[in-house]
């Protein structure tokens, strides 16, 4: 699936194209390792392609994975279940030496090679950007938000301990 490419020219008579695509197991399996889960059970995506300019091309659809990932705190396995929505736009490269400016607030752009879309590699990309990056399990979550109130509790019941540290200094 990371080497799903589509070649442009499929697209220049103005009609979209659908595409659903599914990983197989050595796919998975190289995403998993790529972007260090546990296991990555399923990826499937609905993708369609139309081109709207010259040299232009929209990509839309959805993306649904089931990923597992180790728990930052505990270690313990967190499963997770993503659904992605595709929106991203694609252009041919152009040759200018003309000093180009970038809105940062712009729809993202990523230049074509080779006449092809890279399908796989953005899907793999998209799936990797949506992932939690701090996975927890609940008994994590649980203790985290026990130990935060413990030491706002703390903090609540010395309200002068910084004055009195104060006065000792003089």
């Amino acid at each position: 699936m990371l080497d799903t490419v589509f070649p442009i020219e499929r697209l220049e008579g103005g009609k979209p194209h659908h595409l659903t695509l599914e990983a197989d197991a050595h796919a998975r399996t190289a995403i998993a390792e790529r972007f260090s889960w546990l296991e990555l059970s399923s990826l499937k995506a609905e993708i369609m392609m139309k081109k709207i300019a010259a040299g232009a091309y929209h990509v839309s659809g959805h993306i649904e994975a089931h990923i597992i990932q180790n728990c930052r705190l505990t270690g313990e396995a967190v499963p997770e279940r993503l659904v992605i929505t595709v929106d991203e736009r694609f252009v041919e490269a152009v040759q200018t030496h003309d000093v180009m400016e970038i809105d940062p607030l712009a729809t993202s752009v990523d230049i074509i090679e080779g006449n092809m879309l890279p399908l796989g590699e953005m899907i793999a990309q998209l799936t990797g950007l949506e992932a939690s990056l701090w996975p927890e399990t609940k008994d994590a979550q649980n203790e985290r938000t026990i130990k935060e109130e413990l030491h706002s509790a703390d903090d609540k019941i010395k309200p002068f301990a910084s004055l009195a540290e104060l006065k000792k200094k003089i």
